[in-house]
């Protein structure tokens, strides 16, 4: 995580690093420990599920965990709506 943004990258090696795309929250305050896993629900259908911690506390809002469905193109996270679950 980068502040309010989650950020992607690529490596071929797992030490030279390129920065391929960025996911941006809005009003949850800084988020931490993001997570990225692709999820099966009940009719068969495959979505992106992108979670992380929100820590709020710093904008009057409480610490959380917020999640979003989406889709994921390998580079950038695509929310299906704004506001995380």
């Amino acid at each position: 995580a980068e502040g309010t943004k989650v950020g992607f990258y690529e490596s071929q090696n797992l030490k030279e690093w390129r920065y391929t795309g960025s996911f941006q929250t809005e009003n949850i305050g800084i988020i931490e420990c993001p997570d990225l896993y692709k999820m099966r629900a009940d009719d068969g259908t495959y979505k992106w599920v992108l979670g992380a911690s929100a820590n709020g506390k710093g904008t009057g809002k409480p610490n959380t965990y917020a999640y979003w469905t989406g889709s994921f193109n390998g580079n950038e996270f695509t929310a299906d709506e704004a506001e995380p679950q």
